[in-house]
């Protein structure tokens, strides 16, 4: 394949459609998954119940590491769904659609 061969791929800009709602949905989906996979392994490894950061008996040291857990992760779940969902429209262009060139 040329240089002039080459598809001229955008990432983010020519995701499927039905990517666009489906996504957030998975990301939903894995999110409440995953709380739920840190709860309850936070409570077979330390025998107590995982915090609540909205209880106040809740120590500020506790809540804030609990929150920084699951905000982590639920961001890392985020990021590797869109990031699939991209990848997956760049290899489906690269394979058939050619994108049109720029006119310079």
């Amino acid at each position: 394949m040329s240089a002039e061969d080459e598809p001229l791929v955008e990432f983010g800009h020519h995701v499927h459609p039905v990517m666009r709602w489906l996504a957030p949905v998975i990301t939903i989906a894995s999110v409440w998954a995953a709380k739920e996979a840190i709860t309850l392994a936070y409570t077979r490894v330390t025998g107590r119940a995982a915090p609540v950061p909205s209880d106040p008996r809740t120590s500020w040291k506790r809540a804030l590491a609990w929150t920084a857990v699951t905000t982590t992760s639920a961001a890392l779940i985020e990021v590797s769904v869109r990031r699939l969902a991209n990848e997956r429209e760049v290899v489906r262009v690269l394979r058939g659609r050619r994108l049109p060139r720029p006119v310079s």
